[in-house]
């Protein structure tokens, strides 16, 4: 559950499915047209964030704008990926492959390179970030 009260989940059916704290869905996320494994929400609620699968090989992140069901953006990554992790602002995604390489969008590059360069002796990559200014 977020802040919020709702809760995120990934279905058997393609989509993430945004439920209220009562158990009533609230809205409905499509798109992605592959299985969804992890979900992540940002903190202030505006961006929802999904990896696939790992038995889908899918080298895709998926990102939705909370406000409108339709996919706002597909993040093609070099590896499988296995997770991923929104700022509480929803400025910044963080995407975990199956290379062990954690990827950023260019403004947290710095930041989380030093991070996990200091916890996993890895230099993370650099990928695409999230255009917050498409609407």
């Amino acid at each position: 559950l977020k802040a919020s009260g709702h809760l995120f989940t990934a279905g058997d059916d393609l989509t993430i499915k945004r439920w209220d704290s009562a158990g009533k869905l609230l809205q409905t996320y499509t798109g992605a047209a592959v299985l969804m494994h992890r979900v992540d929400v940002s903190g202030n609620g505006a961006w929802i964030a999904a990896s696939t699968a790992p038995a889908s090989n899918s080298k895709n992140a998926f990102v939705w704008s909370a406000n409108k069901a339709a996919l706002h953006q597909t993040l093609v990554t070099p590896a499988v990926v296995v997770d991923v992790s929104l700022t509480v602002d929803g400025t910044r995604l963080a995407i975990a492959g199956a290379d062990q390489v954690v990827g950023a969008d260019p403004r947290a590059e710095h930041i989380l390179a030093a991070a996990l360069e200091v916890h996993t002796g890895k230099q993370a990559g650099v990928m695409p970030g999230i255009r917050t200014d498409v609407q």
